[in-house]
């Protein structure tokens, strides 16, 4: 049996995610499992952080956590789903707009793409990431 007290917060004896869990930790314990590369638990944790997520103040960076990890599965149509989604949520969040170009990117169309990074670098200026990508 294990000991409750050593599972990571939001997480059930049984290994999954937590009834009680907020969005705010579906979000934290997904960047913990994307950061380790585990990209599927990453989706399942923001997943369930946006069913969490009822005034919806976090979906924007939920959306966008989740689009990484699609991305980094290669799903480029999920990972553009969600990322044209935080769009529409946050227009003036450069984020959603880099994820947005990465998707695109990772579908092969490479013009929209540039699109998109260069919305995101209009949005960030001093991004030097984007910077790259867009020269």
């Amino acid at each position: 049996m294990t000991d409750s007290n050593s599972l990571p917060y939001g997480v059930n004896s049984s290994g999954g995610i937590d009834d009680s869990a907020t969005p705010e930790v579906c979000n934290q314990n997904g960047n913990k499992a994307l950061a380790a590369g585990n990209h599927t638990t990453a989706a399942q944790w923001y997943t369930a952080g946006l069913h969490r997520d009822a005034p919806i103040d976090l979906h924007h960076i939920l959306l966008a956590n989740r689009s990484s990890a699609y991305a980094h599965l290669c799903d480029f149509r999920r990972s553009l789903n969600d990322a044209e989604t935080c769009v529409q949520l946050q227009p003036n969040w450069p984020r959603g707009h880099a994820c947005r170009g990465a998707a695109l990117e990772g579908l092969g169309r490479h013009a929209e793409a540039l699109v998109a990074f260069e919305e995101a670098m209009r949005l960030d200026p001093t991004n030097t990431e984007l910077a790259e990508i867009v020269t």
